[in-house]
């Protein structure tokens, strides 16, 4: 299934508008300038130029997560399913995190998360969008 361009460059614009740059300890969110090139997406790849700043969740020997098309439809499926008590491993950006509280259905989230900068991370940038 090919995805919508439009649908993954509306996520990383409003993903790019909520989560800032910042680091603490280790964990740094930090913006690279797009893509170009062969990119990733879920089970396929495509020829393309994304201009959009691509944020990103790293720390001092690897990058963590990226909010990139490959990210976007590879949670596509798991958000549209979502309901009731949802356990998440692992926090990253928190994308997955803000899709499933858009959802009536979901009731409770409890987020499996072994790194305290990551939660600190998250709580600067996104938990304030929790209503």
């Amino acid at each position: 299934m090919l995805f919508d361009r439009a649908y993954y460059i509306d996520k990383i614009r409003e993903y790019n508008k909520k989560i800032k740059c910042e680091k603490i300890n280790k964990f740094e969110v930090s913006k690279i300038d797009g893509l170009k090139g062969i990119i990733p997406h879920y089970l396929y790849e495509l020829n393309e130029e994304i201009e959009e700043s691509i944020i990103e969740l790293s720390d001092n020997t690897k990058t963590w997560m990226r909010l990139t098309p490959l990210e976007i439809e590879g949670c596509y499926e798991s958000i549209k399913r979502a309901k009731g008590t949802v356990g998440v491993v692992g926090l990253g950006l928190g994308y997955f995190i803000q899709e499933i509280l858009k959802k009536k259905e979901v009731k409770k989230i409890t987020v499996y998360e072994t790194s305290k900068d990551v939660i600190e991370i998250y709580k600067h940038n996104l938990e304030k969008m929790i209503e």
